[in-house]
């Protein structure tokens, strides 16, 4: 047992709950801060755009996050199991080698992409100004978003918790709401979708910049050296279809509602639901920054044997996700319909009744979420997979009935129930094929008998 597990099979359970404790509390804190400066770029958007030009570019954006996919291939989660495994090991070489890989498939599928956009545009011919100016912006953001994706892997792999989140949750959105206020204020009228893509496009190189830079920081000593880079990329490329697959079956069920109702419906409705989906993000925030915290501490734990210790982390992440997520979700309940018009103003009448269903799908996410990072971290992609592609089945046949007949609540109908199936099948793959029981009475008992002896521990 090498350097980084031995540190962490000597520190025992409760100094790994501890650790992931303090990662969590630190995520909390930075997704504290990003959360409302997401909703902040929401309603900056919302109201310098108004509702058909925010929901154009709210279809647009979408679809560049959907076309993305085949840049990144799944190497996002393959980067930060990989990278912990590097790490825990003390293999720099090999880790160097897997660095490189990862680079060079994302620029390889560029390229591809590019050549495929310009055969499209040459076989259809160009659209208009505003058709075209997406067009070339979002073949533009599309390195840039998988790259980014890449380099925060990495530094969640290596256990750079605030680094890896912090250009994407909190520079980008904070510099996109002073970009986009200085146009509007120097348009004096609307922002059309491409003007706000093109200073997407401009904030997204300067964050990519802050990123790297952080990222070269972030190294360990070993890794600033000159070195040997080992690749091998047979395992890597067996291991990249599943998690390809997972990870596209994830944002195809978060981006399909938006992508069949801008096909369907008005672009004011797509504003709308995109309004839905920004709020009911707010609930999963305690949640999404504990388990980010404890991806890298998983792997190691089950790199190391400690199977007591994994499933004592992962019973807290599930209640702790719980607890901080209920109060958000009342809040929406109750009053969701008057913090829509007072942050949004009018025109998005319909959000509010798609937020509501959407906060039913929050609450199996905050009961059972935790388990597909669980699958992901123990190497049982292909498990994740398949629950997360029954949801996605489910997300397209309602979408036939439920979004032409509901719009926006249609939309949201379709992406909470999607949601619930794939969680309650990750629930049950984790206890067959991890042994953690994830129900809620045990995940309760295992969190209390964890929270009593850290308190024990504090002197």
């Amino acid at each position: 047992m090498t350097g980084v597990a031995q540190r962490l099979r000597a520190n025992g359970r409760n100094g790994v709950g501890t650790l992931v404790l303090r990662g969590g509390l630190a995520g909390l804190a930075l997704r504290i801060i990003a959360a409302p400066l997401g909703l902040l770029l929401s309603v900056v958007l919302a109201r310098t755009m108004g509702p058909d030009n925010f929901g154009a570019y709210a279809f647009a954006f979408a679809l560049v996050m959907s076309l993305a996919l085949p840049l990144q291939v799944g190497l996002p989660a393959l980067a930060v199991r990989e990278t912990a495994r590097a790490v825990a090991a003390e293999d720099w070489p090999l880790l160097r080698g897997f660095w490189r890989f990862c680079a060079l498939t994302v620029l390889s599928g560029t390229l591809v992409l590019w050549l495929g956009a310009g055969l499209w545009w040459l076989a259809v011919g160009a659209p208009g100004s505003d058709g075209a100016t997406l067009l070339l912006t979002g073949m533009l953001l599309l390195p840039l978003i998988a790259l980014s994706g890449l380099r925060d892997a990495a530094l969640q792999g290596l256990r750079r918790i605030f680094l890896g989140q912090v250009s994407d949750s909190v520079l980008r959105p904070a510099l996109l709401c002073l970009v986009v206020l200085a146009g509007a204020a120097a348009a004096g009228r609307p922002l059309s979708a491409a003007t706000v893509m093109v200073l997407h496009l401009a904030v997204a190189v300067v964050v990519f910049v802050f990123g790297a830079v952080a990222l070269a920081m972030a190294r360990p000593p070993a890794l600033k050296q000159p070195g040997a880079a080992v690749m091998t990329p047979g395992p890597w490329i067996a291991a990249m279809l599943p998690l390809a697959l997972l990870g596209g079956v994830q944002i195809l069920r978060e981006t399909s509602g938006l992508l069949i109702l801008g096909a369907l419906r008005s672009d004011a409705e797509v504003g709308a639901f995109r309004i839905a989906l920004s709020l009911s993000t707010l609930a999963y925030l305690g949640q999404s920054a504990f388990t980010m915290a404890a991806q890298p501490y998983l792997v190691s734990l089950h790199h190391a044997g400690d199977a007591a210790g994994f499933a004592r982390v992962a019973a807290g992440l599930s209640v702790a996700g719980t607890c901080l997520m209920l109060p958000i979700l009342l809040l929406f309940w109750l009053a969701g319909d008057q913090v829509i018009f007072r942050l949004f103003g009018p025109g998005f009448d319909s959000a509010s009744a798609a937020l509501s269903v959407l906060m039913l799908g929050g609450v199996a996410l905050g009961v059972l979420g935790t388990s597909g990072s669980l699958l992901t971290a123990t190497g049982h992609e292909k498990a994740a997979l398949r629950a997360n592609l029954a949801g996605v089945g489910a997300v397209l046949v309602l979408s036939v009935v439920a979004i032409p007949a509901g719009g926006p609540v249609g939309a949201a109908a379709e992406v909470s129930c999607g949601l619930v199936l794939s969680e309650v099948m990750k629930v049950r793959l984790v206890r067959q094929l991890v042994g953690v029981d994830l129900s809620p009475r045990t995940s309760l008992r295992t969190f209390v008998a964890f929270a009593r002896t850290w308190q024990r521990r504090r002197p």
